[in-house]
């Protein structure tokens, strides 16, 4: 495939030449032709870039020396080959000398030949225009330069051609920026002076007004006298390098400061020797602040770690790191760490990488947990007095409601006897006044009941007892009950049940208890003459209860409210009767036991529905799973 990319011009005066060469070498090479040396140059200043010119050494016009002069102003790095009679070849060699011209090729060359030269200029064409570096050559005698020769690199390093730069001495020196020129013209009279000098960096402007860093090695040559006569030199562009240091400085200081800024010590360590050496090689300076010991003093150094490790506890950390490498997996060592001499509690994080050296690399975090320890200990603490306070609390309210319990007992027992006569005929005002009491200590009943509720959800002593029963049948029950105290308000009572069963796996009572408490609530605070509905409704995996009045609803600020513990909903809405608060509370409670939820939607002045949903039972489940009785862990 010919290179497309480089092109070649074959220039000759015999346009049957050049078509006889362009079919010999257009299969392998992408080749242009100018008849004469003036459509050689007009194809140059038409922008088209050649890689190699090829020409006879006589055209018309002017010869190929004046054509490549010429071309060498457009194309510094254009390659020449000239093709010519032995004589000619001999002639040209005396006028421009080997480094003019790349290769000179005999008239009747071979074909074969051509083109090992034309793929030779191409290589050494690339070179030149990827070069990033270029040698030169100084000849001096007795101190002064004579002649200064640059490989074909130059151009694509400073922009200049070799030869612009040998004729015009300033401008090599003037594309040095000012603030390197002394410096540069300093080195330079070192070595002309026989001094050892290293290499130099300075930057330059390129042609293009770039400014590139430029590194200049020198080695001087001497004669059998001892004198400097020659020296070659090695210019690099080392702006890549440069940009490279800048970025990685910039990295470190960034590192630093983000090191700096964490709360603790950021480290390396080594474990080495199959894990019996543990080495640091790097930490940061936070370690004076927080191990009150410079970097040199761990860094590298097994004494260090005596100092902040005492022999337990770094055969301690050791062990966790050996733990770790087995295992890579993340290290996480607490112990006791020396500072000043005190004692401290210290975290050390650290996670591990093979180094294929049977070393293990270990990159962490050193933690002061002294006050956090502290602080863990005391919350812990506390933790421990609250919930013994909480225990003894629980402990005070079931001795108080059992001990209440009795003495309520009696007295309802003799209040009942009262009204049914067993101790004689009683009048309309005393039978009244019983009804009274027997009303207030049914009310007392269930505030006790309701606190020995909440107190045993409260420390998880709630048990339910489970059983496999339809929702409607415990709905329809419920609903019931309250048909002759919703009379007295003139409230209607509708239940809305499917005709399938659909079975829940609960503790009857517990859930007769939260329907009692919704409905109840219905009840109290719904309007005169008004309807309750109560819904049961199929959701695929679970079921759904509502129950909906028409009471004065819920503003939506207070409805996160009313299932916390002793709110009353009848203080907030309603001047309804007295209650402790604890009923919806308990009703969450218990519905959360049974894996399930509840929540309410409401509006002011448009009542309130309260709904929960619990999941259905499934009937293939394990008999003993049914009737598992189920605590709240």
């Amino acid at each position: 495939m010919p290179e497309k990319e480089m092109k070649i011009l074959f220039v000759d005066d015999n346009p049957q030449i050049l078509s006889e060469t362009t079919r010999n070498f257009m299969t392998l090479f992408d080749i242009e032709t100018a008849v004469g040396s003036q459509k050689a140059l007009e194809a140059f200043k038409q922008n088209v870039s050649f890689a190699v010119v090829v020409s006879d050494v006589k055209t018309a016009g002017m010869n190929a020396y004046q054509l490549f002069d010429e071309i060498r102003k457009i194309s510094p790095n254009t390659v020449f080959i000239i093709y010519a009679d032995f004589d000619d070849i001999d002639k040209a060699l005396v006028t421009l000398g080997s480094d003019d011209v790349f290769r000179f090729v005999p008239k009747e060359f071979d074909n074969s030949l051509m083109v090992q030269c034309l793929s030779d200029a191409l290589n050494y064409y690339r070179q030149g225009e990827g070069s990033t570096s270029y040698t030169y050559s100084i000849a001096i005698e007795k101190g002064r330069v004579q002649k200064i020769h640059r490989s074909n690199g130059c151009y694509s390093v400073t922009g200049y051609p070799a030869r612009q730069l040998e004729n015009d001495s300033n401008l090599a020196i003037n594309m040095i920026l000012p603030e390197y020129r002394k410096m540069h013209a300093g080195h330079l009279t070192r070595i002309f002076s026989g001094q050892e000098v290293g290499p130099i960096e300075f930057r330059i402007t390129r042609a293009d007004g770039s400014v590139r860093w430029l590194r200049d090695i020198v080695i001087p040559h001497r004669n059998h006298v001892g004198e400097i006569i020659r020296c070659d030199g090695l210019v690099e562009d080392i702006t890549s390098f440069k940009e490279i240091g800048r970025k990685l400085c910039e990295s470190e200081i960034r590192f630093e400061t983000m090191v700096s800024n964490i709360p603790g010590v950021v480290f390396q360590c080594i474990l080495k020797e199959n894990g019996n050496k543990i080495e640091f090689a790097y930490i940061s300076q936070s370690c004076v602040d927080i191990l009150n010991y410079s970097q040199h003093e761990i860094i590298g150094s097994q004494e260090g770690l005596c100092k902040i490790f005492d022999d337990a506890s770094l055969e301690s950390f050791r062990q966790a790191l050996i733990h770790s490498a087995s295992e890579m997996k993340s290290c996480n060592w607490q112990g006791v760490l020396l500072v000043q001499a005190r004692e401290r509690r210290f975290q050390i994080l650290a996670k591990p990488r093979a180094n294929g050296k049977e070393e293990y690399i270990f990159d962490g975090l050193i933690f002061d947990i002294t006050v956090r320890r502290r602080t863990e200990m005391e919350l812990i603490r506390a933790n421990q007095e609250l919930r013994e306070n909480s225990r003894l609390q629980n402990e005070f309210v079931s001795t108080v409601s059992h001990e209440l319990r009795t003495p309520l007992f009696i007295f309802k027992n003799i209040i009942s006897n009262a009204m049914a006569g067993v101790f004689g005929s009683i009048n309309s005002k005393l039978r009244k006044n019983l009804e009274m009491a027997d009303t207030t200590i049914d009310r007392l009943s269930r505030i006790i009941s309701d606190f020995l509720d909440s107190s045993r959800l409260e420390a998880r002593a709630m048990n339910l007892y489970c059983r496999p029963v339809s929702m409607q049948e415990i709905a329809a029950e419920t609903a019931a009950s309250f048909i002759g105290v919703a009379k007295l308000k003139k409230l209607k009572i509708e239940t809305m049940l499917p005709n399938e069963p659909l079975m829940v796996n609960v503790d009857r009572d517990r859930m007769t208890q939260v329907l009692t408490n919704l409905i109840g609530n219905a009840v109290k605070f719904s309007s005169q003459e008004g309807v309750i509905k109560i819904f049961v409704n199929d959701h695929l995996s679970e079921v759904e209860v509502a129950i909906q009045d028409e009471g004065p609803g819920i503003d939506q600020a207070d409805i996160g409210k009313i299932f916390s513990r002793f709110v009353q909903v009848n203080k907030i809405y309603d001047k309804g009767q007295g209650g402790t608060g604890l009923g919806l509370s308990i009703a969450k409670e218990l519905i959360e036991l049974h894996k399930g939820r509840i929540w309410v939607d409401s509006k002011p002045g448009q009542g309130s529905c309260f709904s929960f949903i619990v999941p259905k039972y499934v009937e293939t489940e394990d008999e003993s799973q049914r009737l598992e009785c189920l605590s709240k862990s």
